[in-house]
């Protein structure tokens, strides 16, 4: 519930406030946004400040959940983490992607993930799993965003 929450305010923040609209156009062009007269630097900061906070929470919820704090517990769970927005339609080049998408993403993964435990399938082919989907997602993310010319050239 308390997930469910968290991204129905950021999912309105970024909508319906000039702040949201600032994080999208910076992570679109930090360049274009600061001749557009937005802050990049003090945004930037913000941004780093709500990920701390929203971090903070998770945090807070898994030690509730496990009842130890290990600073290793949450080690290679970058790769999950990437596929989740990637599969959610986030780009890697930055400026496009909802909180809907990523969490969408982040179902799937988790589906895929069971799935592969259903199946006994060891953890090391798991993550060549997700990192196949990844990289079949970003190539779909290159070919959506019109810039495919940097596909074919790494092929040739």
């Amino acid at each position: 519930m308390i997930a469910i929450v968290l991204g129905i305010g950021v999912a309105m923040l970024m909508h319906f406030t000039v702040f949201g609209r600032n994080m999208v156009a910076i992570g679109s062009n930090p360049a274009t946004a600061r001749l557009c007269g937005i802050r990049v630097g003090m945004t930037t900061v913000a941004v780093y400040a709500f990920a701390g906070i929203f971090v903070a929470a998770g945090a807070l919820l898994y030690f509730a959940n496990v009842k130890n704090g290990n600073p290793s517990d949450g080690t290679g769970k970058e790769l999950e983490i990437i596929a989740a927005v990637v599969l959610g339609g986030g780009s890697l080049s930055g400026g496009r992607g909802s909180v809907f998408g990523t969490v969408v993403g982040a179902l799937i993964i988790k589906t895929i993930g069971s799935g592969c435990t259903m199946l006994s399938i060891p953890n090391t082919y798991t993550h060549i799993i997700i990192g196949v989907i990844i990289i079949i997602a970003v190539l779909i993310d290159g070919l959506r965003s019109g810039k495919p010319k940097w596909l074919f050239d790494r092929l040739r």
